[in-house]
Formats: C-alpha cells, structure tokens, sequence
C-alpha cells in the first residue's frame, strides 16, 4: 500500500515509488492519502504547485485577487473580473453575491480586474451602483468627500464647485465677487460685487 503523498495505481515497486505512468509522488494540483491508487484533485477554490500533498486540506486557498475555476489546479485560473473583488477561495472571477470569498463591488467604491478588496472612490468622485470598476466624476454645482455614494452634497452659498470638487469649502468666491446661491459651478456664475 502506498504512504500519504504517493499514488501506487499498480505494480509499485515501494510504499514510496518513484515516478512513473503507474505510480509515483502525488502530482501538482491534487492530495493522496495512504493507500491512494488515483490521485484527488484539489476542489475548486484551491489550488496546489507543489507534489506530496496528503489531505485535502493542504490544497492552497486561492489567491486573493484570483479565482481558481476548476478542479485540480496548479495555479491560479485568472485574476477577478472588473467590477468584482476576490478574496482567498474564490471560485469564480464574477462573484453575484457576496460570500466569505468576494462579491460585487458595493455603493461608493470601485474594483478594477483583480481586485481582492473594494477600494473606496477617492474625494471628488462617487459611485451609485453596486458591480462598478470605476468611481464616477463629482457633478458641477456639488461636492463629494472620500467614499461617496451620491451627488447630492450641494455647493455652499460663497462658493463655487467646478465637476469633481472634493470638499464644500475648496473653492470659495475671490475678493470682488459674491454668491447667494447654492450649488453654484463655475465663478462666472458668481456676481461681481461693486464698489
């Protein structure tokens, strides 16, 4: 009978054969427990690039970021899709629903291919829709801090907020104009004061 970490299909010469087409060391991407005559593939979310694995449970989790599609793998089939994030074992590159191994991309964040954990939309952008791999630009006339999910902020009386403005206080009107109005764009749209 074989020892764990080896496959004997027939003839094996040892407990511990050498290669060949019958017997041998327990190939890459699968596990061979003692008295193992075929070898068992690593499940699908795992993956395996080293020999004599016995159990299952030492088929390597896939790599976050990555996805490990099939049964049997070496490595990892391919990085997450975009709009997607993977975290370690996933199983597929497009996650519909999020699970302890990834998901879409939710409200206010943004996963570009291989993405292993939704990165947050930077100040001056948003994201209203959940499977997104790109932030959208602030609107005119608002604002939109770190992490937004609208475009609903708007631009304070006193100040102007060109498209992707970050905060509400970044652009105020210059000495000689005023505003009384709120979400303002542009400071052609501010007053000039007289004197």
């Amino acid at each position: 009978m074989c020892d764990a970490g080896f496959f004997c299909r027939r003839n094996a010469e040892s407990a511990t054969p050498s290669a060949s087409q019958d017997s041998g060391p327990c190939p890459e991407g699968f596990y061979c427990p003692a008295g193992t005559g075929e070898p068992d593939e690593c499940p699908r979310g795992t993956f395996s690039n080293v020999q004599f694995l016995k159990n299952e449970s030492e088929c390597q989790k896939c790599t976050e970021g990555y996805y490990c599609g099939e049964l049997g793998r070496r490595n990892v089939s391919g990085p997450c899709d975009p709009g997607f994030y993977c975290l370690k074992g996933s199983k597929i590159p497009n996650p519909p629903n999020v699970t302890e191994s990834g998901g879409p991309c939710p409200i206010g964040h943004y996963c570009p291919e291989g993405t292993s954990y939704p990165l947050g939309c930077q100040a001056g952008t948003y994201n209203d829709r959940t499977g997104q791999f790109e932030c959208e630009q602030c609107c005119a006339g608002f604002y939109c801090p770190s992490n937004s999910t609208t475009c609903d902020l708007e631009c304070p009386k006193g100040y102007y907020c060109p498209p992707g403005t970050e905060a509400q206080f970044d652009n105020p009107c210059p000495k000689g104009y005023f505003n009384n109005e709120t979400q303002q764009q542009s400071l052609r749209l501010a007053h000039v004061l007289d004197v």
